[in-house]
């Protein structure tokens, strides 16, 4: 995962197909509220993603949004309110 977060910094807008494609849904396939490190990394993952490819999700913001829904309505509690805040950075970085 480290190495996926320093390609998304390298490569800021030309790897975003392969983050919303790829990336994002196996990020969040792996996700096991049990395993703490593992969890830790997989929101680093995400708020990285997330800060360096902001202008092309609210460029593509439908189509992330859909990818992005499976974290929203997630059973645990904690990740429905990172999905929240962090989809809500996108939102208030679009009413700019």
């Amino acid at each position: 995962m480290d190495l996926l977060i320093a390609l998304i910094k390298d490569l800021r807008d030309d790897i975003y197909s392969a983050f919303k494609t790829y990336i994002l849904p196996k990020a969040i396939e792996v996700i096991d509220t049990q395993n703490i490190q593992l969890l830790d990394k997989v929101f680093t993952l995400i708020s990285f993603g997330i800060k360096y490819l902001v202008k092309p999700i609210m460029a593509d913001f439908q189509n992330f949004y859909m990818v992005y829904l499976e974290l929203l309505i997630h059973k645990n509690k904690h990740l429905r309110k990172f999905a929240a805040q962090s989809l809500s950075y996108v939102t208030r970085k679009m009413m700019n």
